[in-house]
């Protein structure tokens, strides 16, 4: 629901006042008998799941605009207002009494059973943001563009008012080239434009509704659902610990040139290159867990600079009265690199990266498990900089997977540690001991079947080198025809269930990859790519499921080239002549 005022005075001014109230409920339903099913064990359940969202928003919004001859100036003040929330309640219950009868009285374990919702119980979240904000436009001659803007705004996010608070701004002008008198004559030059701008954005999206609060959880003491008896009262505890406390706007600066043209009419394009540098970047930084029981907290500690370019150009190649035949692409290429992380971020053995997964709850630079799939990141490095086992084949020996593994090496100074002495001559001990192929040479790469030394390698930027799409469209007469495709080139994507599910089966039939038909090895076919087939063993061993074998699942084998070509819609079309349609009184048809 939405609604408007709009008052006109004083010749030159408007103000204008919006309100829009958003409310989407939700009820979902699950009831098994109890005689057949798999809920029979439970004497039949019930669940019922109550969803409610609304979000508010209100606008007020003042403008003037004012011609000057040849000057042209407009400006508005405005404020804002939203605020959402979002609620829930469950229930579920078991052992219903009358078979069929689907009613909270028929049933008579509260929270039991298999129902897919959770037990009893429900929350409620509230998120409120305001914004106080002015833009000003001039322009003389539609030749000479300047723009400038100012938002401040405040986040419930945020806990303190001090930091919820973040002033963004922008600036902006534009010079159109072809309207210049010295360029009069050049009449193959239809329009010729130059743009720059530079402005502030702030950003809190990744972080929870209560991401600078100390949160506390509350239960009754004495209390079990089996039994009526009282509960002795009540206690509070403390979850996890929140971010900084005085966490704030991430703030994204960024600088943009640009330059729009046409040409004879017939040739066009706009051609943009920026960089973002995102400062007060939100990041898991280390700290002392002894003192707070943590290993991370999140603050505005981290810098991260993106630089990329943006093009789109067109061209009728074709244009007549009957006939006209337009193509027209766009793309876009962008890289982004950590400027600066919090110290103690990194480790030695890692010359000063880390890994990370996809970020946790917006919180970047969240470390990872040994056996999964991760980023390799560190100060200049991509930010996508995939970091994977290595699969190297076949052992033709013994028909197992082999995985690449770094041989150690000792420096000088970690010849005085008994420690990584040790580690050393461990790790070579166990490659030695290993199946494996290639010699055991300090630094070197050896091939082994033990997956349990396997080590991780970089494999590139999963980012795309240029994305974009194309398109042409074709008019002749009444019939038309047009095409819009969508492409990338470059980049990398990681399938984990395809290193994983395809190969290793549970039950002998089950599904399997058409990439392995006559490429497993056997002991008639040992220069296969992929090791012998191997179904779940009864004596427990490993390599049955990937999952299990971590360096298995998280190897390059899942890993593809991102390059695509899609066709995203075809489109033929015929208009009937205008004339018909006239005289049939039909305004008209295609």
């Amino acid at each position: 629901m939405s609604g408007y005022v709009e008052a006109k005075f004083l010749k030159d001014f408007t103000f204008r006042a919006n309100i829009a109230v958003d409310e989407t409920f939700a009820m979902r339903e699950r009831y098994a008998n109890k005689e057949t099913g798999a809920s029979q064990a439970y004497g039949g359940t019930m669940g019922r799941n109550y969803s409610d969202y609304m979000n508010i928003n209100s606008q007020q919004l003042l403008t003037w605009a004012h011609d000057y001859g040849k000057h042209h100036v407009d400006a508005l003040i405005g404020h804002e207002f939203n605020w959402n929330r979002s609620s829930s309640l469950n229930f579920k219950s078991a052992y219903s009494l009358i078979n069929g009868f689907d009613t909270f009285a028929n049933f008579l374990w509260l929270n039991g059973g298999d129902s897919p919702f959770s037990g009893g119980g429900g929350g409620e979240d509230q998120e409120a943001l305001e914004g106080y904000f002015a833009r000003a436009n001039y322009n003389f001659d539609n030749k000479y563009y300047v723009t400038a803007s100012i938002r401040a705004d405040g986040s419930s996010k945020f806990r303190y008012n001090d930091d919820r608070w973040g002033v963004f701004w922008s600036v902006g002008g534009a010079w159109r080239l072809s309207s210049e008198p010295w360029l009069a004559d050049a009449t193959w030059l239809t329009d010729l434009k130059l743009r720059a701008d530079y402005g502030v954005i702030g950003n809190q999206n990744g972080i929870g509704d209560y991401s600078g609060y100390q949160t506390w959880g509350y239960s009754a003491d004495g209390w079990a659902n089996s039994g009526p008896s009282q509960p002795k009262g009540w206690k509070i505890s403390q979850n996890a610990m929140s971010n900084d406390p005085h966490l704030t706007w991430e703030k994204k600066k960024t600088v943009d040139v640009g330059l729009d043209f046409r040409l004879w009419d017939r040739f066009y394009g706009t051609l943009d290159w920026y960089q973002t540098n995102t400062t007060d970047m939100i990041w898991a930084a280390p700290i002392s867990f002894a003192m707070s029981n943590t290993e991370t907290l999140g603050q505005n500690t981290a810098e991260m600079r993106t630089r990329g370019f943006e093009l789109e150009l067109g061209v009728d190649i074709i244009k007549t009265p009957d006939i006209l035949w337009s193509f027209a692409v766009n793309g876009a290429h962008y890289r982004s690199v950590l400027t600066k992380v919090p110290p103690g971020t990194g480790s030695d053995a890692l010359n000063g990266c880390w890994t990370a997964d996809a970020d946790a709850w917006g919180i970047a630079g969240t470390t990872t498990s040994a056996n999964s799939s991760a980023f390799l990141r560190g100060i200049g490095k991509p930010y996508y900089n995939m970091y994977l086992y290595t699969y190297a084949g076949v052992d033709q020996k013994t028909g197992l997977p082999l995985f690449a593994s770094r041989v150690p090496t000792l420096s000088d100074e970690d010849k005085k540690d008994p420690s990584k002495v040790a580690a050393y001559q461990k790790k070579k001990d166990a490659l030695a001991a290993s199946h494996h192929v290639g010699e055991i040479v300090d630094g070197g790469i050896v091939n082994t079947t033990n997956y349990t030394l396997a080590d991780k390698f970089e494999y590139g930027d999963a980012t795309p080198d240029f994305m974009g799409g194309f398109s042409t469209s074709f008019r002749y007469k009444n019939l038309d025809f047009a095409a819009t495709f969508a492409f990338q080139i470059g980049g990398l994507f990681e399938s984990a269930s395809y290193a994983n599910g395809f190969y290793f089966t549970q039950n002998i039939g089950g599904a399997l990859s058409s990439d392995m038909f006559g490429n497993t090895w056997t002991p008639e076919n040992t220069k296969a790519y992929f090791p012998m087939q191997i179904y779940g063993n009864p004596n427990g061993a490993t390599y049955t499921n990937g999952a299990t074998i971590g360096s298995w699942m998280y190897t390059n084998m899942g890993v593809f080239s991102a390059s695509y070509l899609s066709v995203k819609n075809l489109t033929l079309g015929y208009n009937f002549p205008q004339r018909w349609m006239d005289k049939i009184g039909i305004g008209g048809i295609r």
